[in-house]
């Protein structure tokens, strides 16, 4: 009997290479975008499209980085339009714990997703969340993605960014850095903050036995060495975690998005 295929044990369909490009579904969260076309935020550039200015503002609050463990490797073996779904499925899955945890979506890059929680934009807890959000997300991975998770707090900028002709709302700043290098760090279904950032909201977060907590010290691109807590996933305790499970074998699939 022949080998199963990652695409077979994880549910990913054949995706024809043409055909139907529907944008992926779901507004469970608010974007940046969203927010400042509702005239929550108001921060839209009135300067000459040639100079060079700061337009946004500082906000407080914690940034997150979640993404799919060893996507490079475990995706080679997919066509491309199979990556496509099996991202897309990724981020779909996470829209309504976002909505719980009162995240924003800022951006999704490749295989990486980075939210926001703030005050500001209507998260009371924002480091808080954030944890809570990145254990929820990485107890039910019941469809194997293995997330890495990084996640840091303080001031962040809130703002336009990029070329005049296409600006972009994003949150530019150290927090912002340090929460990729976090995550770069983490290891499968692992989180990964500073040891000051867990210390503060310890008392907050019921670990139960879903994970394992240990501290290290890492050696961070740009910002040396640096005191870290990891939050391990406990797959003993949740049994679909340990296993790469094949839940989608009755599901119909539409080949025309996700």
């Amino acid at each position: 009997m022949d080998k199963p295929t990652f695409a077979e044990l994880h549910g990913i369909p054949d995706v024809p290479e043409k055909g139907n490009l529907a944008a992926l579904t779901g507004n469970y969260i608010p974007a940046l975008a969203e927010l400042h076309a509702r005239k929550i935020l108001d921060l839209r550039p009135t300067s000459a499209a040639n100079s060079v200015t700061a337009h946004g503002a500082s906000i407080d609050g914690a940034a997150m980085f979640i993404d799919i463990g060893a996507f490079t490797q475990r995706s080679k073996e997919l066509t491309l339009g199979q990556i496509n779904f099996w991202t897309n499925r990724f981020y779909k899955l996470l829209w309504p714990i976002c909505e719980e945890y009162h995240a924003t979506f800022d951006k999704a890059i490749g295989d990486s997703m980075l939210l926001v929680f703030s005050p500001q934009l209507g998260c009371k807890t924002p480091l808080a969340s954030a944890v809570g959000l990145a254990m929820s997300a990485l107890a039910f991975d019941v469809y194997g993605y293995y997330p890495h998770v990084g996640i840091a707090s303080g001031k962040l900028w809130l703002g336009y960014s990029g070329p005049p002709p296409s600006l972009s709302l994003t949150v530019l700043g150290g927090v912002v850095n340090l929460a990729a290098r976090l995550a770069s760090k983490a290891d499968e279904r692992e989180i990964c903050l500073t040891r000051d950032a867990w210390g503060s909201i310890a008392h907050e977060v019921d670990l139960g036995e879903k994970f394992f907590v240990s501290e290290t010290a890492f050696g961070l691109k740009g910002l040396g060495e640096t005191n870290c807590v990891r939050l391990k996933c406990n797959t003993q305790w949740f049994p679909q975690c340990a296993i790469k499970v094949q839940l989608v074998d009755s599901e119909e699939v539409d080949d025309s998005g996700v």
